[in-house]
């Protein structure tokens, strides 16, 4: 007589009609992704655009590519000694170290990793895309998440480079018969701008483009009488004349963003300061004698550690909405609606009013902190996401 088949327990086959939704599901999403690239490089090809959208159909095939490769989670060992920055990309982020660069997408998985062998490495990151140069070097790479576009040796040493949204890149060097240089130019790296500062705009150091990739901000350093100065000039790549310089005297520049297309946000050593972009001062925010520390800047906000302890939250007016004390506070980093403060093994999060959001203690001193599909945490040679708990509340 024959056997009955033994029955499989309940819960093996809810796993298994799990697993068998979640195989189709992936089947559809590849198919779609295929199809939707085939389709893409037809139409590109019909109207003419292959030769410049070629890379854009790149982009999208890394884009698909990663979100489609299971993660291996977190946390991750980096094999970093020390992290010099971290920078949000699309689908993950970078993590640059002293003679390392790597990258990972949001699942845990490292996508790349680049010996760059740079003195003094610095990235700035687009969309899709990033720029990898050494300050004081001469070469320049141009980086998308799986390929080296396009690199660059330029004649003199390179100051500071930075990218745009649009995936254009601005590359700020010395030069020979000027003051310096600036070259932007587009994702094709093709040069679409030239502009030399001369002594009347002072020697360029600082760099940033506006939301929409056109404007362009320039700080200089412009000693007047002895006295050390900040000029910035604000220009517009589509356009051949400045649109504005500015002066700001005995001070001396540490960052450029912008806002909006609009509002330019100009951090020095003695005040924060907002210009538009015909520049005229909006709003300014003085240090009142106070020893800035380091700062961070997100969207619309600010955030200002001082010497002293303090960490002053700023909004888009530059009108302060919290100060934070806490004497051990090492780093402050901004995301969004949220400040977060390093104090050697510890991450607290604070709202922008003030009040603690929630914190997390480590094994081993953290570096810092960068805001991906969620906010990570670099501590030892270990990134892992961030985990905070509420604080207590109090007992009524």
């Amino acid at each position: 007589m024959a056997k009955k088949p033994a029955v499989q327990p309940k819960k093996q086959v809810a796993v298994r009609l799990e697993y068998l939704r979640q195989r189709r599901r992936r089947r559809r999403i590849q198919l779609a992704a295929t199809v939707t690239v085939v389709l893409a490089a037809v139409l590109f090809y019909i109207t003419g655009l292959y030769g410049t959208s070629i890379a854009l159909l790149g982009d999208a095939m890394d884009t698909i590519a990663i979100a489609l490769q299971p993660g291996t989670g977190w946390p991750a060992k980096t094999a970093m000694v020390s992290v010099l920055d971290a920078k949000p990309v699309t689908g993950g982020f970078l993590v640059l170290g002293d003679t390392d660069l790597a990258l990972y997408s949001n699942h845990g998985n490292q996508l790349r990793r680049i010996q760059h062998g740079f003195a003094r490495p610095a990235i700035s990151v687009g969309n899709t895309r990033f720029c990898l140069y050494s300050r004081t070097g001469s070469e320049l790479r141009i980086e998308n998440r799986s390929r080296t576009l396009y690199t660059k040796n330029f004649e003199q040493p390179i100051v500071a480079a930075e990218m745009g949204k649009d995936n254009s890149v601005g590359v700020l060097t010395r030069s020979a018969r000027y003051t310096g240089e600036l070259m932007v130019y587009d994702r094709q790296f093709n040069e679409v701008f030239h502009w030399y500062a001369t002594d009347n705009e002072g020697t360029p150091y600082l760099l940033n483009f506006a939301p929409n990739s056109k404007k362009v901000a320039v700080g200089c350093l412009a000693p007047a009488d002895g006295v050390m100065g900040l000029k910035v000039q604000i220009l517009d790549t589509t356009k051949d004349k400045p649109l504005s310089l500015v002066e700001l005297p005995s001070c001396q520049g540490y960052r450029l963003h912008w806002f909006s297309d609009s509002t330019l946000f100009v951090m020095t050593d003695q005040f924060c300061v907002l210009l538009d972009d015909k520049g005229k001062e909006k709003a300014r925010y003085s240090y009142n004698g106070r020893t800035l520390v380091t700062a961070d800047v997100s969207g619309k906000n600010a955030a200002l550690l001082f010497k002293d302890g303090g960490v002053v939250l700023l909004d888009e007016k530059l009108n302060p909405t919290a100060e934070l004390q806490s004497p051990k506070t090492t780093k402050v980093v901004l995301s969004g609606k949220q400040a977060y403060t390093i104090q050697e093994n510890q991450v607290q999060c604070f709202a922008t009013d003030g009040k603690l959001v929630g914190s997390q203690f480590f094994d081993h001193e953290v570096s810092t902190l960068v805001q991906a599909e969620s906010m990570m945490v670099f501590y030892g040679s270990t990134v892992d996401m961030l985990r905070l708990t509420e604080p207590e509340q109090p007992e009524e």
